[in-house]
């Protein structure tokens, strides 16, 4: 797929529709995102309607163990920064209590935007 898409770039919409789904899956084909993620451009922001359903499916099909797999996968990058429970490293904050205080908006906008808080941050303290 991702050499046909390489020949004949899809349109924006269609490269970040493409992207979503790997992003809501958990599952990633590199050469695919590559291919996807250029015509994708700026527009590879969920909507408002569109974070809403991903939350509303995360709690009603979410798997905490699929959840710790996509996260462990080293593609992704996300124990490069963040621990849970002893293991992982250190810049980020650590995970261990995330689904225990959090409510699930808030964890899925920290993963869709993972710089927002940081973001919140900077400008409270210029």
């Amino acid at each position: 797929m991702a050499g046909a898409l390489a020949v004949n770039a899809p349109s924006a919409h269609a490269a970040d529709i493409g992207l979503g789904l790997m992003n809501s899956s958990g599952r990633r084909n590199e050469s695919l995102a590559r291919v996807l993620i250029q015509p994708a451009g700026s527009n590879s922001q969920m909507t408002a309607k569109e974070i809403a359903a991903f939350v509303a499916e995360v709690r009603a099909r979410g798997d905490a163990k699929r959840g710790a797999e996509i996260f462990q996968r080293p593609q992704l990058g996300c124990v490069a920064c963040h621990s849970v429970d002893g293991h992982g490293g250190n810049i980020g904050p650590n995970l261990s209590a995330l689904g225990t205080a959090q409510p699930i908006d808030f964890i899925v906008g920290a993963i869709l935007d993972p710089q927002k808080e940081s973001k919140k941050a900077t400008r409270r303290f210029p």
